[in-house]
């Protein structure tokens, strides 16, 4: 996330280096993770920079694993893709991306990969839940 903050700032100071007078803007958004917002501007030879960071908590979401024994967590949202592990019935798993009606994207012990939305029922998450 450094490294992409120290971009967006390079490029503004770049479109500003390339101004004779007047204001540059970047702004950038990460879903549920920063706003970050630069604005600077260039008189006489002086630029002036200023740097506004928002951050906000990204709401949690799980789901509980439904399926009679176990579902398969893929590395790719396809029937095809390879298997990373498997989810038991009744596992707790952090849902992470959801925008595909038929897979999401979740977390089950540090592994992320895709499991099939048919066998995924959200849920409260709970502390200790990831």
């Amino acid at each position: 996330m450094k490294k992409l903050l120290v971009f967006i700032l390079c490029l503004a100071l770049i479109s500003l280096a390339c101004l004779d007078t007047g204001t540059a803007g970047v702004m950038s958004v990460f879903p549920g993770t920063a706003t970050i917002e630069v604005t600077g501007t260039r008189t006489n030879g002086a630029v002036k920079i200023e740097l506004v960071i928002e951050t906000e908590s990204p709401a949690r979401s799980c789901a509980v694993v439904e399926a009679e024994t176990a579902a398969h967590l893929r590395g790719e949202a396809d029937p095809t893709s390879r298997i990373l592990t498997h989810l038991l019935n009744g596992e707790v798993v952090q849902v992470i991306d959801k925008t595909d009606g038929e897979w999401w994207k979740v977390k089950r012990g540090g592994v992320i990969g895709f499991a099939r939305s048919l066998y995924l029922r959200e849920s409260e998450c709970e502390a200790g839940d990831e």
